[in-house]
Parts: structure tokens; C-alpha cells; sequence
């Protein structure tokens, strides 16, 4: 196991896990696909894996299918009750732990309210831009915020997002990602029992 030295006396890393590997990565691979192909789409996903507080289990699915042992993966508040499920993820995907999120391929950031501006993050290049940070942002909910439009490739005209919780720099924040196509971070939301995806080259307008 690569990224962080567990307790061995501490089971609950070693538990809760993907029953199916396979079958299960796979279906949670297909409704990622689908939701970053259909920007705000809402996408549910039923999985079985329990891992610690506070992940939720649509994100430990998200993290167990994308992230390896050739991912750095940032987590937003490595403490308390963080450390399990820092264990937890390092033990089930084997993914080494940063604490820089502009070196990170994967950022999870535990409750939407935190979300920090996504300046932090990876960009990429213009020759690379794939070696951005992919953002796992966990949500209460995807339909209770403010209305936000979008528009762009996946969406037929334009479609209404209602992620709630984020922080008040995040449509502007959003709006500086979406100027530097085709550099720029790409969001993955998730909630306990569905997703939604906001690639880069989605345009968001605020409705009031």
C-alpha cells in the first residue's frame, strides 16, 4: 500500500470495500462517463461500499474506480475523522496522498461549503491538459441551491443545476476554469446516492 502507513489495529480500513471489483468499478465507470458526457445531468448509483465518515459512498465509488497506485490524491482536511478516511482510501485504491492540490490528479474535498477556488488545483497545459485535477466535491444535495444555467457540449440547448452549499466564489471561480479551455479542472459532485459532473468546457450562468 503506497501513500500513508495505516494502524493495523484500526479494521475499518481494511473493510467496506468493493464486494465485485470488477462489476462494481465498472458501473460506477459508466454513470461517471455518462454524467461527464451530459454536464448537471443528475445520475444515480447504488453501491454497496461502506466506507468511514464522512465519505459518502457515491464518492469512495468515484475514488475506488479512477484512483491507483499512479494517483496523487488531495484531501481537503487530513484530521479527526479525515485520518480513516485517509486509511480507508489509501488501502482500497492504493492512491499516494498529497497535500498540495496543485500537484494532485484527484481532489476530495469533503463538504461543498469548502470547496476552495479552483486556481489551487492542477490546470494542465494547452500540450497536456489532461494532467489537471479532477474535483470530487461531496454534496447534501443537487437539487436545493440556486438555479444555475448550462450551457455547452453534452447539453441540448442549456439545462438547470441546482447543486446547493457552494461557496460564494464559485461561480466566478467557475467562470476563470471555463475562460482557459482547454486547460481547467473538471468536478465530479456527489452525493450519497447520486452524481453530477461539470467537465471544463461547460458554460455556467447564475439565474436569478
Amino acid at each position: 500500500m503506497s501513500g500513508l502507513q495505516t494502524n493495523q489495529s484500526d479494521k475499518q480500513s481494511f473493510v467496506g470495500g468493493f464486494g465485485n471489483p470488477v462489476f462494481e468499478a465498472q458501473t460506477a465507470f459508466r454513470a461517471i462517463m455518462q454524467a461527464m458526457a451530459e454536464p448537471g445531468l443528475i445520475v444515480p448509483l447504488k453501491t454497496n461500499l461502506k466506507p468511514p465518515a464522512p465519505l459518502n459512498p457515491v464518492a469512495a465509488a468515484i475514488l475506488c474506480t479512477l484512483c491507483d497506485a499512479d494517483t496523487m490524491l488531495y484531501q481537503d482536511a487530513p484530521k479527526t475523522d479525515d485520518q480513516r478516511v485517509a486509511a480507508w482510501v489509501a488501502f482500497q485504491t492504493d492512491a499516494v496522498l498529497s497535500t498540495t492540490p496543485s500537484l494532485s490528479n484527484f481532489a476530495l474535498i469533503a463538504s461543498a461549503q469548502n470547496l476552495p477556488t479552483l486556481d489551487q488545483f492542477a490546470q494542465g497545459t494547452d500540450e497536456y491538459p489532461e494532467r489537471s485535477t479532477t474535483v470530487i466535491v461531496q454534496m447534501d444535495s443537487l437539487i436545493d441551491g440556486p438555479s444555475l444555467m448550462l450551457t455547452g457540449p453534452g447539453i441540448r440547448d442549456k439545462r438547470i443545476f441546482q447543486p446547493a452549499d457552494l461557496p460564494h466564489h464559485f461561480p466566478s471561480s467557475w467562470m476563470r476554469n471555463y475562460a482557459q479551455f482547454p486547460r481547467g479542472v473538471d468536478i465530479v459532485f456527489a452525493t450519497a446516492n447520486e452524481l453530477a459532473c461539470l467537465p471544463r468546457s461547460t458554460k455556467i450562468t447564475r439565474v436569478l
